[in-house]
């Protein structure tokens, strides 16, 4: 696979790893509110700000989830990356995955490959993909 390309897709996933980072934050961050909510019988009452606190968590786990679906041409989501990956998928072989790694690691990349791929497979399929 061309050099540019890789880079492409590098900065592609950068930016989904780092929505996926900021879900599993806003996530971490409710329930460790909720763990501090739940242990103060003084403010573990319904009221107007568990309520808020409860829809603002709902939305912006909605919008980070369906940030990795959007299909508009303009946007940087898992869906368009894993579309577009699916082009490339003869160019994904074990060598090309396998030259990435050293020695002394090369046995484990092997294993990650055949669960990617399939045991014994030598590129990744569309149909993986997809």
């Amino acid at each position: 696979m061309e050099e540019k390309l890789l880079l492409q897709f590098n900065d592609q996933l950068a930016i989904i790893q780092q929505h996926l980072f900021d879900a599993a934050n806003i996530d971490n961050i409710f329930w460790q509110v909720q763990s501090i909510i739940r242990e103060n019988p003084n403010i573990n009452k319904p009221n107007s700000f568990l309520d808020w606190i409860t829809f603002r968590y709902i939305d912006s786990i909605g919008i980070r989830v369906r940030s990795f679906s959007d299909r508009r041409k303009d946007t940087v989501s898992l869906w368009r990356f894993l579309e577009e990956l699916k082009n490339y998928a003869p160019s994904l072989t074990r060598d090309w995955f396998l030259s990435n790694y050293e020695d002394l690691t090369k046995h484990m990349a092997q294993k990650w490959f055949d669960n990617i791929a399939g045991v014994g497979c030598d590129h990744v399929s569309k149909t993986t993909i997809k």
